[in-house]
């Protein structure tokens, strides 16, 4: 039920923003999509009759339209510097818009009449097109060019301190003086400017929260509450769930935070998603954003039998019946599952208590709307899961206008840094417990969570994955090695405990990414 309520929601807002989007369908009601859906496919030409497309080109216009434009302003161009060699100067708003016309007209006539019938050419202003790889890569060298450029400045501040002479020869060899040195006035000026300027961070939490996540965003936001000029945050949410000890550290980082939090929901924002945006000031979320499902399951792998298969005999020394709980070659018994039911049923409760607390919903509206079930937010709005229909942009907006003067810079978090950034950490034997380097000496142990990924990656249903012999085999020979011998000392036995996803498949892709990065020495 559950499921059919998500899907039909998601179906109404998907068509109603159809609706919305094209003005010219205000007769498309429920009657009219039903007889859409049973219909089928489409042709293009159906389409366009229906008004759900406005264009069919024989080919792309893309081509056409941005030659024409670059024609086009090179003749008003032309067209302008005669002009204004022979007319006065008090001629000139009569000019302007004379060659707004001409530019326009000349557009016009350089546009073959079949691409005028198929295109809206004369709302198209670009004359030039670069693909989104190229224009990314152009933005990221222009950053490091940008960054490189300060790191130089600050280096020949501290060699300027440091010696007068050393100045001096920087200003006569290579006209570097300060307090600019590399740097012109103009940038100077406005970075000093920017330097005491308020800020807005935007803290993005993206994928599994897994313990790896946790650690970079909680080491952001201790960051963040360190600096003066952050007067607000929004917490940019777009994952399933994850580890449930990984949200709760990230949960109380948050709230020790003291600047105000605003949520943003991407496309998903579930359970453990949903756990660290509980408390937060105001909570945006699309219409059809996935959200809620709170609630809390135990994971436990048991590859017992599967190493009874191959002859792989495991024997524990154990204090007690539960010192064993969490290693994969050890059954489920009894009072292991009660242990287990037990915890979850007590992270629960606190989950519902977080949601009751930050939302100012008594335990028994809380449980009504739980018990893992999943809203889109559309519905989350009803129920008062979300506060607002919006995205990135309006929660921005919203911290903007409460928590700043109205003119704060943003700025993104958790911060990436550079290879040779991470290198010069490592060599200098960085240990600001701050930065995101760990340079601990960690055993490889990540054999088991990259064999595991291989077996999910090779299915879409772990069940099946686990239960192939061939798989079994790999998964055997990748923890004993060439030698048949394996010290269980050195196994993670993290590959279990509470999590708090959307489903049970993203639950155990984040326990073996967890596990993964506990094993590769590359931690970044």
């Amino acid at each position: 039920d559950n499921a059919t309520s998500l899907i039909k929601s998601l179906n109404d807002q998907i068509c109603d923003g159809i609706v919305q989007s094209r003005r010219g369908l205000t007769a498309f009601d429920n009657i009219v999509w039903n007889m859409i859906n049973n219909y089928g496919t489409f042709s293009a030409s159906h389409v366009k009759r229906l008004g759900l497309v406005d264009f069919l080109p024989r080919l792309s216009p893309i081509h056409v339209l941005l030659q024409s434009n670059k024609k086009a302003a090179m003749t008003t161009l032309t067209s302008k510097d005669k002009q204004l060699t022979t007319e006065k100067e008090n001629d000139n708003d009569t000019n302007i818009n004379g060659d707004a016309a001409e530019e326009e007209d000349t557009k016009s006539t350089m546009i073959d009449d079949s691409w005028k019938n198929e295109t809206d050419f004369d709302k198209f202003g670009a004359e030039e097109s670069v693909s989104f790889t190229k224009y990314s890569k152009l933005v990221k060298q222009r950053k490091e060019y940008a960054s490189r450029k300060w790191e130089r400045h600050a280096r020949l501040k501290r060699l300027a301190e440091r010696s007068a002479a050393a100045e001096s020869v920087m200003s006569i060899l290579f006209g570097f003086s300060a307090p600019y040195f590399n740097i012109n006035k103009e940038d100077y000026s406005e970075a000093k400017e920017k330097s005491g300027q308020e800020k807005i961070a935007l803290l993005n939490v993206t994928g599994a929260i897994s313990d790896d996540v946790a650690r970079k965003v909680t080491n952001s936001i201790r960051k963040l509450k360190k600096s003066k000029d952050v007067k607000a945050v929004v917490l940019r949410i777009d994952s399933p769930g994850g580890s449930g000890l990984a949200a709760e550290n990230i949960f109380q980082e948050l709230k020790e935070l003291q600047k105000p939090v605003v949520c943003s929901m991407g496309n998903v924002a579930a359970s453990a998603g949903y756990y660290i945006a509980a408390d937060c000031k105001r909570i945006f979320a699309m219409p059809t954003t996935i959200t809620g499902s709170i609630g809390v399951f135990g994971l436990k792998f048991d590859f017992s039998e599967m190493a009874a298969q191959y002859g792989v005999n495991v024997e524990h020394i154990a204090t007690g019946p539960h010192s064993t709980s969490y290693n994969f070659f050890q059954p489920m018994t009894k009072p292991v599952k009660t242990n287990f039911l037990r915890s979850v049923d007590r992270f629960y409760d606190y989950f519902k208590q977080i949601v009751s607390k930050g939302r100012g919903m008594t335990m028994s509206q809380v449980e009504a709307i739980a018990q893992g079930r999943v809203w889109t937010g559309e519905q989350a709005k009803q129920i008062d899961l979300v506060d607002e229909h919006g995205g990135l942009v309006r929660a921005i907006s919203y911290a903007q206008s409460n928590f700043t003067s109205g003119d704060a810079a943003i700025e993104v978090w958790p911060k990436q840094s550079s290879f040779p950034e991470k290198f010069f950490k490592r060599l200098t034997g960085s240990d600001d417990e701050e930065e995101d380097v760990d340079d601990d000496e960690l055993p490889t142990v990540s054999e088991i969570g990259s064999a595991l990924v291989s077996m999910l990656s090779s299915t879409n249903e772990s069940s099946t994955a686990l239960n192939d012999r061939n798989v079994q085999h790999q998964f055997l020979s990748e923890i004993l090695g060439s030698s048949g011998s394996y010290n269980l000392s050195t196994i993670p036995t993290a590959l279990s405990g509470i999590m708090m996803t959307i489903d049970e498949n993203e639950a155990i892709k984040c326990l073996l990414m967890d596990q993964s990065y506990q094993g590769s020495g590359d931690r970044e």
